[in-house]
């Protein structure tokens, strides 16, 4: 599906021979690189919050969008971190933090396609939860959204019919379809059997915003069909 990405895709070279001796070294050099280089950018960004009036001033530029008392959840794509908070963005506190989530293999951008790999950014909601997925639990959001629809459409991306195609059925509280050329299947999910090592070096969805099966079960308590989801 198109927002949800496959792990454990990484080939193992053939043993036996002095060659794939060497290319197994040289693939864990690049994968030890590779975590110590996404280790260095969550630091940075971690270092980079601090400077804010208690470390939090990275979160209170968000809009106020959500409401006292009710849990919403804000991903931090410069740190790679997921944030549930509660209350308006001037007066709120953190209920949970779960670090060292992966993103999109293709980034992040304000625009999706299908196919892409991109996370996108956006203010959204949890539309359907799949306890039974293999990613152990898949919170799947209303995506293509208003916003993301006023925007392809003005770039000639879709056309309009599928355009009010979506407005209708975000109007009538329906999941918007996901088989656009926007693509669709974004969401926040766990690993499954996938692999840890991979998804702690990595940046491996197809678009989703992905946690280990211990964060997803703890993020369980918090949301539920209709939460806010920021991703920036």
């Amino acid at each position: 599906m198109f927002g949800r990405g496959v792990v454990g895709a990484v080939r193992q070279p053939a043993h036996g021979s002095a060659r794939a001796t060497g290319l197994l070294h040289g693939a864990a050099r690049v994968f030890t690189c590779s975590r110590e280089r996404r280790t260095r950018r969550r630091r940075l960004g971690a270092a980079l919050g601090l400077l804010g009036t208690l470390g939090l001033s990275l979160l209170s530029a968000v809009p106020a969008m959500a409401r006292g008392g009710v849990p919403w959840v804000l991903v931090d794509t410069r740190t790679e971190t997921v944030y549930v908070m509660e209350g308006p963005a001037q007066d709120h506190h953190v209920l949970a933090q779960y670090d060292d989530v992966s993103l999109g293999r293709g980034g992040v951008g304000k625009t999706h396609l299908r196919g892409d790999g991109k996370t996108p950014l956006g203010t959204f909601h949890i539309a359907w939860i799949d306890r039974d997925s293999r990613f152990r639990i898949f919170y799947g959001l209303d995506f293509p959204n208003m916003a993301e629809a006023d925007r392809a459409y003005g770039k000639h991306l879709i056309d309009r019919k599928v355009y009010d195609e979506i407005i209708a059925s975000l109007a009538a509280h329906r999941i918007p379809p996901q088989d656009t050329p926007l693509g669709g299947q974004i969401g926040i999910h766990g690993l499954g059997a996938g692999s840890l090592l991979i998804h702690q070096a990595y940046n491996w969805t197809e678009g989703c915003v992905a946690l280990t099966n211990g964060q997803i079960a703890s993020l369980s308590k918090w949301v539920g069909i209709g939460t806010k989801v920021v991703i920036r």
